[in-house]
């Protein structure tokens, strides 16, 4: 067993698809492989956050509700540089104590920055926490009563305001609303949408309790509601959660406005950096008019055309927060519409490098009536009203190939669309002939249940074999209702090769036998000295991109290194292993990952957008085989922490650091090797992780005295060729104490606290003593003055005022030297606890630890020989023979003969014969013969080489030029 301990700081010193199968396989060994590392050692989890966010302009009190690994939280780090928080400041009895973290902060949010959802990161001694949505608004804000648990009880609120609040389990929060006559009034839960657990549920009643309006959560939606006053007068909301859920992660924020609330627009996207307009469809909209027959829910719709100037490129990585994993491949920000009030709740605007136009309704409602579409371009419409069917046509080029892809769910309007591609021909007669090409739906899944980018919007690359008109209908599958906020872009385009990369922080969860789970953490990167940790880097590959992406990590601190992997044509991601050097720096920052790929003739560079699990699970029942489904986000940043406080006396390192090759059939055996601390005599198990499934690999145990060992791979004959990245778990057993430091500390301040707080009784005793005797003395003083002789009454009177001051005196001291007893009889209190659990969590402790090795390179090559004809270029005359030499070269102990078949020529009297390669030998010999006949000219010539390795059957072809003069 190893133990972990305190650091010796005297020592070290103090700083502060295209193969779906393939990518499938793939994707289940990376869920439970390449998750983190150290799975079972702490790491700051940040849960909630109470208030959720603040107004603009002011200071907020807030405070760190739940997470886990809290230990020492004293930062919190937000996205915006406008934001900042400082610890609260502590209890004046503590001055001079250790300082202990109360997880309370003062939040500052500058004026100027703008209203939207921005990240908030905990630190700790246990590294950076995932992300939790901060909210910066520009209402008034209040704060919910903790007793406004039924109607009698309901809390006073003014319309234009912002309640922050938080749903106890079976419980529901209500809110009197004082509205004025005549006003449409909306209320807006924020939660889903800020990472809260809550689905919330809205109820609005009348001053004699009868309800009048009713919202539910649906997905990817926060309920509304939706009311106009006919005169001044009390109406009662009331929120809770749908299934009666509750604690400190269903947190909430409802804004009570009569300001501008945006359904949806059109278009829904520009051209990156132009200036455009487009059609706001919303309620109370300035300068807004109603849209005749539209409603949600019964309510009418406003319309109002803004002018909107549209983000620049956001291909260097930046994204709305407000994306969830499905829509972590689109370009888009969030739009707010300021009025002179303020601003407006977010809509999420799309950046397209084509022309955008916005579907002809009601006209494009049948086939005969296709709206005329001039490729390349950008649709933008409504499944809207029930039923409806939209028709699109285009022509096209033989030859050509078009992209095709709807973004419709990816937004979060709850739709499943379908396309269905169509030829349109005519028959000598001039009657319409129309064929199917395809009927598309979902689109596939990378990135796992926890990140998972499935969405039901359907892509698909239409290869054009025909000149001639090509029709698309777009519908939706989920058609119960009319609702004109199911929106939706299609976009038609040659296919523009290109990727995104999706950093996701994975810890995966174990049952108590420490077995995988299909749930993750929320989390963020964490490194202890001498120790690695490993991201999850996930490539969503556009129109067809299937080349190698090279990924590397920018911005590190001191003491810490990243080595550069490939993400290989037939893999959808890879992880990146970081090292810390056993003195690193404490550190808590933000990273870049940056990939590059050659497209084309281009070196192409994409900044990874961050990915977050929000929850490990759904608070809903367990579905589908007992499993429960995570929610994952876009996020800001990438962030990664050094800890300084712990180390790990093991490293592994997978081959050598070195690149390594081998043939399709192949077997290849590459060396692992444990720097192992001297405590460390458990055996160790090491597998490799971040290959397909069809490529076989057995794990191996090292044994406690041992520090090597050999992974075996054994590669699949049908494997794509190509590098492959991969790195070693190694799984062991410690013994670990959690922070024996901050629990010695804990310790001395108990026997501090423990001290004053004595002294302090004692103190309160001696000054209700002294109390007691200053008010005899009153009294006494009193009495003399009364029964004195007549002379004396003047000094007797001037006496007794001074013994009733000094009375006063004695018991104001008394009463503050009580209070301040009883304070420190709970602090003494709550130390005791701390220390008491501080000096269990440090008892030593058997863990499982999961360590990630280096990453290294495996180049599959097509077989165990490569291949050339010599000359390349072959001269024959016409009626004559000539020949060539063909030659190989041997690779991987390889020396079996080689089968060489020459492919038809196609050519008139142009015929290749070619023996076999014989054993151990490297080359044969070519004879071309060209008849009389041959016509003269140049004709390319392959000859397949097929040599059987491992008793596997390859192939490899060759070419080279026959010139028949």
């Amino acid at each position: 067993m190893i133990v972990l301990p305190p650091l010796d700081r005297r020592r070290v010193g103090r700083a502060a698809a295209a193969r779906p199968a393939v990518a499938a396989v793939w994707l289940v060994a990376w869920l439970l492989a390449c998750s983190v590392a150290n799975a079972q050692l702490p790491a700051v989890q940040l849960h909630s956050l109470v208030p959720p966010g603040g107004r603009q302009g002011t200071e907020v009190s807030v405070r760190v509700a739940a997470g886990v690994d809290l230990d020492r939280v004293d930062r919190l780090l937000f996205s915006h540089p406008g934001i900042t928080a400082r610890v609260k400041p502590a209890d004046p009895l503590l001055e001079g104590l250790p300082p202990e973290p109360t997880n309370e902060f003062l939040a500052t949010i500058a004026a100027e920055v703008p209203p939207g959802v921005y990240d908030v990161r905990a630190a700790g001694l246990f590294g950076i926490s995932n992300p939790r949505a901060f909210v910066v608004g520009d209402l008034p804000e209040q704060y919910e009563k903790a007793d406004n648990h039924s109607l009698a009880a309901a809390m006073p609120v003014a319309v234009n305001t912002l309640v922050n609040g938080v749903v106890e389990a079976a419980n529901v929060d209500y809110f009197r609303i004082d509205a004025p006559g005549g006003k449409r009034v909306l209320v807006e839960a924020w939660a889903e949408r800020i990472d809260s657990r809550l689905e919330a549920t809205m109820v609005l009643y009348d001053a004699a309790g009868r309800e009048l309006a009713r919202s539910h959560a649906a997905p990817g939606r926060d309920p509304l509601l939706d009311f106009t006053t006919a005169h001044d007068g009390a109406y009662t909301l009331a929120i809770q959660d749908a299934i009666y859920g509750g604690g400190a992660e269903y947190f909430y924020r409802l804004a009570i406005h009569t300001g501008p609330y945006l359904d949806f627009a059109l278009p829904l996207a520009g051209r990156p950096g132009s200036r455009s307009e487009i059609t706001l469809f919303g309620r109370n909209l300035p300068r807004g008019t109603p849209v005749p027959g539209m409603t949600v829910d019964g309510r009418p719709l406003e319309r109002a055309t803004v002018p909107v100037t549209f983000m620049p490129d956001l291909n260097t990585g930046g994204a709305s927060s407000s994306l969830a994993s499905q829509g972590a491949t689109l370009d888009a920000f969030e739009f707010r519409y300021n009025f002179g009030g303020g601003a407006s709740n977010p809509l999420l605007l799309g950046l397209t490098p084509d022309p955008v136009a916005v579907e002809q309704e009601p006209a494009n409602n049948t086939a005969a009536g296709a709206q005329r579409l001039v490729v390349p371009c950008e649709i933008d419409g409504q499944f809207y009203p029930r039923g409806d069917l939209d028709w699109f046509t285009f022509d096209a080029k033989r030859g050509s190939a078009y992209t095709l892809e709807v973004i419709s769910q990816r937004l979060g309007v709850g739709s499943d669309p379908q396309l269905l591609v169509q030829r349109v021909t005519r028959n000598d007669k001039g009657e319409e002939q129309v064929a199917d090409v395809a009927e598309v739906d979902d689109d596939r899944e990378l990135g796992g249940s926890d990140f998972s980018t499935a969405s039901g919007d359907p892509v698909y690359r239409l290869n054009v074999p025909e000149d001639g008109t090509y029709r698309v209908l777009l519908r939706d599958l989920i058609d119960y209702h009319s609702d004109p906020r199911r929106v939706y872009r299609l976009a038609i385009h040659e296919p523009r090769p290109d990727f995104r990369l999706v950093a996701v922080p994975r810890v995966a969860l174990t049952d108590e036998r420490l077995r995988p789970t299909a749930a993750t953490a929320p989390t963020s990167l964490l490194v202890r000295r001498g120790g690695t940790t490993a991201l999850s880097v996930l490539a969503l590959r556009r129109d067809g991109f299937s080349g190698p992406i090279e990924v590397a990590a920018d911005g590190l601190p001191p003491g810490v290194t990243c080595d550069r992997v490939t993400i290989g044509p037939a893999q959808d991601g890879s992880v990146l292993v970081f090292h810390a050097a056993p003195d690193a720096a404490a550190w808590a920052g933000d990273i870049r990952i940056v990939g590059r790929a050659k497209i084309g003739n281009d070196t192409i560079e994409r900044v990874a957008r961050s990915g977050v699990t929000q929850w490990a699970n759904s608070p809903m029942p367990a579905i589908a085989g007992n499993r429960r489904f995570a929610k994952g986000r876009v996020t800001f940043t990438t962030a990664l922490a050094v800890s300084d406080q712990e180390s790990l006396p093991l490293d592994i390192v997978l081959g050598e650091r070195k690149a390594w090759d081998m043939s399709r059939a192949g077997k290849v055996e590459i060396p692992v090797k444990l720097s192992r601390g001297e405590t460390l005599k458990e055996p160790v198990t090491v597998s490799l992780a971040g290959l397909p499934d069809s490529f076989k690999s057995s794990p191996a145990t090292i044994a406690g005295d041992q520090s090597d060992a050999k992974l075996g791979i054994e590669i699949p004959p049908g494997a794509a060729v190509g590098p492959y990245s991969l790195y070693v778990q190694a799984r062991t057993r410690v013994q670990y104490q959690r922070d024996p430091g901050g629990a010695a500390k804990l310790g001395e301040m108990r026997q501090t606290v423990e001290k004053l707080a004595d002294e302090l009784t004692k103190t309160a005793q001696q000054a209700e003593a002294t109390k007691q005797q200053a008010a005899q003395a009153a009294v006494d003083a009193e009495t003399r003055a009364k029964s004195c002789p007549e002379h004396e009454r003047p000094a007797m009177a001037s006496a007794a005022e001074n013994a009733t001051r000094a009375k006063a005196d004695a018991e104001q001291r008394a009463a503050a030297m009580a209070a301040k007893a009883k304070r420190a009889a709970e602090v003494k209190t709550m130390v005791a606890k701390r220390a008491d659990d501080a000096g269990k969590a440090a008892q030593p402790k058997e863990v499982q630890i999961t360590v990630p090795s280096n990453v290294i390179t495996l180049d599959v090559r097509p077989a165990p020989i490569t291949t050339a004809v010599e000359p390349a270029e072959c001269v024959v005359k016409r009626g004559q023979a000539g020949g060539a030499t063909f030659r190989l070269a041997r690779l991987y102990g390889f020396a079996e003969a080689v089968e060489l078949v020459p492919a038809a020529t196609g050519v008139a009297g142009l015929s290749i014969a070619v023996p076999a390669v014989a054993k151990d030998q490297l080359e044969a010999k070519i004879t071309v013969a060209a008849a009389a006949e041959t016509p003269p000219g140049n004709y390319t010539v392959t000859i397949a080489a097929k040599p059987k390795f491992n008793d596997q059957p390859l192939e490899v072809q060759q070419t080279f030029v026959v010139k028949v003069e």
